[in-house]
């Protein structure tokens, strides 16, 4: 069966650290996303919203590259969440296709403990000769569809995602795995004393709740 790499990115310690996800929460309680995806303080995008825009300026630096849909009435700091989101995924695919854990750019968007664990999962894959890409190149379908803010400086963001990277390994020219996999991720983010939101933390939703939610997944443009 194959191992999703998001599901990879969560730390966790034994001989199943790669067969899940563990909820890795640095600073949140349990009692701060008890909501969920449909609980109380959670802002959420009505459907209509739910297409491919132009993030307004955030107090992320870099800009938005992909598919955050913003609300007209958003704060800057759900836009700021969403951006993240975004940045991430473009990092860590372009990061994927050559396997690099020093990557700067990506390791910027990264707190604690999840910095550390996706630094050693995409260790082991440079030390397998695996990598990562998708047919034509770009990033993969994906959008946030929520953000609840847990305090002023945490929250919580729900991803889906279409992962239709395709497996490869190096002195082999077709992919070794083509599978592709419909994704929903709880992703924890925290604001630093730098004013940078940063990921860390990734919890894996289960099929029943990642159908329920990720119906009419855009491709990326």
């Amino acid at each position: 069966m194959r191992q999703d790499r998001h599901s990879r990115h969560s730390p966790r310690i034994g001989a199943v650290a790669r067969l899940g996800l563990v909820v890795a929460v640095a600073g949140l309680t349990a009692a701060s996303c008890s909501g969920g995806e449909n609980g109380g303080a959670t802002t959420t995008v009505p459907t209509a919203e739910m297409a491919t825009t132009t993030a307004a300026p955030t107090t992320t630096k870099a800009s938005t590259v992909t598919t955050a849909p913003v609300g007209p009435n958003m704060n800057p700091d759900e836009i700021a969440v969403r951006n993240l989101v975004d940045m991430f995924e473009a990092e860590v695919t372009a990061d994927y296709e050559a396997p690099d854990p020093s990557r700067p750019s990506l390791l910027a968007l990264l707190g604690s403990p999840f910095k550390e664990r996706l630094v050693e999962v995409i260790t082991d894959f440079r030390n397998q000769g695996s990598f990562f890409k998708r047919t034509g190149g770009g990033l993969p379908p994906h959008r946030v569809n929520n953000v609840q803010f847990t305090s002023a400086d945490q929250a919580v963001a729900f991803e889906c995602l279409k992962d239709d990277r395709l497996t490869y390994k190096q002195g082999v020219e077709q992919p070794v795995d083509a599978a592709i996999s419909n994704l929903a991720f709880k992703i924890y983010v925290e604001r630093g004393v730098d004013g940078q939101w940063r990921i860390t933390s990734m919890e894996k939703q289960t099929p029943s709740v990642t159908a329920g939610n990720c119906r009419g997944l855009k491709q990326s443009q």
